[in-house]
């Protein structure tokens, strides 16, 4: 992962202005506009500045940190942030020569200015680290954003939530970890001893290099 110094997880730290100004959407391999420009929603972009829209995707994956073989954290990376990891790992420009075929099949090429970063950074959306909730009778919903809060909060939280999904009888649970990094991996096994129906080995093994100590360690 890249971080400027001082500016953790900012995508938009490197460049003030240079970057591509339509909001994407992307999947399998492609790229759908989500609105802008004049381009009606559901537009493929074909190209940009003369690279095809696969190898760009290509080349920004290998640039994108994601665990293990999953795509769809990379995929998810560029729907928020493709203007920044383009600008980083290819360039940031004045203008994008950008090759496009809408739903009903035309094709075209329009010139787009540069944008400003304040112009493409999506505002940050403000959630708390975990909660429970009931979108239908019978089914609860468990939203955990990440693994990095305080310990004996999510502790109790977990004791609660379960103790609470026994006695409502509840038979579905939906856990929605999108956008979970990670953080301490005790969170991920005090919330598996939940779901386990029996003893578990939470890892097979860990190989490092060098005999430490290390920072990490915990």
């Amino acid at each position: 992962k890249f971080h400027r110094q001082g500016r953790p997880d900012d995508h938009y730290a490197f460049f003030e202005e240079g970057y591509f100004p339509l909001r994407l959407y992307f999947r399998e391999g492609r790229a759908y506009v989500l609105g802008g420009a004049g381009l009606p929603a559901g537009t493929e972009i074909k190209s940009i500045n003369g690279r095809k829209m696969g190898h760009i995707i290509d080349h920004l994956f290998k640039n994108i940190l994601a665990d293990g073989a999953v795509m769809s954290a990379k995929y998810e990376e560029l729907n928020q942030f493709f203007p920044g990891y383009y600008a980083l790992f290819i360039g940031p420009a004045t203008q994008f020569k950008t090759g496009y075929k809408e739903v009903a099949g035309k094709k075209g090429t329009i010139t787009l200015p540069a944008a400003k970063a304040a112009e493409v950074q999506l505002p940050a959306a403000a959630e708390p680290a975990w909660r429970l909730s009931y979108p239908r009778p019978n089914t609860a919903l468990l939203r955990i954003a990440g693994f990095q809060a305080e310990g004996p909060a999510y502790a109790s939280f977990l004791a609660a939530t379960f103790k609470e999904l026994k006695e409502k009888g509840v038979s579905a649970l939906v856990i929605d970890l999108r956008n979970n990094e990670g953080g301490m991996d005790a969170f991920g096994t005090r919330l598996y001893a939940y779901l386990a129906p029996a003893p578990f080995r939470y890892y097979n093994r860990f190989t490092v290099a060098g005999t430490g100590p290390f920072s990490f360690a915990e």
